[in-house]
């Protein structure tokens, strides 16, 4: 399975959102993913959720994609900037609470970069909670970007794109040491 193929910016966060969105609802559905899918929906929940958390609220750098610079994503980026500054403002709070080192070691970053021994410690993540922070941001984003499309969800189902089971497009690939 390859993830879809994005056409812009744009649907890159449009992306982010679907999966955010389609890995809360497998989290919460009534019928309970098995163990190791609920491991795998909440660490996709987690990553989705922090890169969001990184759009909306972090100091962008280098090509990072962020509402702060809606020339990356906007129609119409002049009118877009005014109308992202409420936006600029809950996302950095929001980023703070779940991101900021400075503040708290417990990170969402902490638990998915690296095998560090802050895993082995126990961490409740209270995925109903976190989603309700966010989806309000995710809302005023789409109604500031208008019109857009679902990238990787549709009707709740995640989009088959093809085969294999890649998150980028591989054009040609050879081991280490070995030029075919």
């Amino acid at each position: 399975m390859t993830r879809p193929e994005k056409l812009s910016d744009r649907d890159t966060i449009i992306y982010e959102i679907d999966m955010l969105e389609y890995c809360y609802r497998k989290l919460v559905q009534v019928e309970r993913p098995s163990r190791l899918e609920g491991y795998a929906f909440l660490e996709s929940f987690l990553l989705h959720y922090r890169n969001l958390l990184d759009f909306f609220g972090k100091e962008p750098q280098a090509d990072d994609l962020s509402v702060r610079r809606p020339d990356d994503w906007a129609a119409d980026p002049v009118s877009a900037k005014s109308r992202t500054k409420p936006l600029e403002a809950k996302g950095m709070d929001l980023w703070r609470e779940y991101e900021d080192r400075k503040r708290r070691l417990d990170t969402i970053s902490r638990y998915l970069h690296h095998c560090t021994r802050q895993r082995k410690e126990a961490k409740d993540w209270p995925v109903r909670e976190m989603y309700g922070k966010i989806s309000g941001l995710v809302q005023e984003f789409l109604q500031i970007i208008g019109c857009w499309q679902h990238v990787a969800v549709e009707n709740g189902r995640l989009v088959d794109a093809g085969a294999g089971m890649s998150t980028m497009t591989i054009k040609e690939f050879s081991p280490p040491g070995r030029s075919d």
